[in-house]
């Protein structure tokens, strides 16, 4: 998918708001942004997806805020929330070998998601 495509489903499923500062964005300029992985030409195909991207206005994505570790991991667990853990996990595991190794904060914070999840159940 090209990024102005994952950017019409995302704004269609979410509205026009920013993902950081949750300001409404009528007639301002939205940005596709690549938040658990960043976007890598050669891995476009499995990046640009609305499991790994999400809406940003131009200012809180210029201003790097949105490439913040404490943003990631906020957004990763809003992802498992909205589409449900096995969404999550499956897109992970279907990333090539070198980018599950570089990413592999992902799958250690989706383990103790699902952790906490069924701690809950238990309860």
């Amino acid at each position: 998918m090209k990024n102005s495509e994952v950017l019409a489903i995302l704004i269609a499923e979410h509205g026009r708001y920013c993902e950081n500062c949750h300001y409404p964005k009528d007639g301002d300029r939205l940005d596709c942004h690549h938040v658990l992985v960043h976007n890598q030409k050669r891995y476009a195909d499995i990046l640009t997806n609305p499991i790994n991207c999400c809406v940003v206005c131009r200012t809180c994505h210029q201003n790097g805020i949105v490439n913040g570790h404490e943003f990631r991991v906020r957004f990763l667990k809003k992802q498992v929330e909205r589409l449900g853990f096995t969404d999550i996990a499956n897109w992970y595991l279907g990333l090539p070998e070198k980018l599950q190794a570089t990413n592999s904060w992902i799958w250690n914070l989706l383990m103790n998601i699902n952790l906490d999840s069924l701690g809950e159940e238990l309860k």
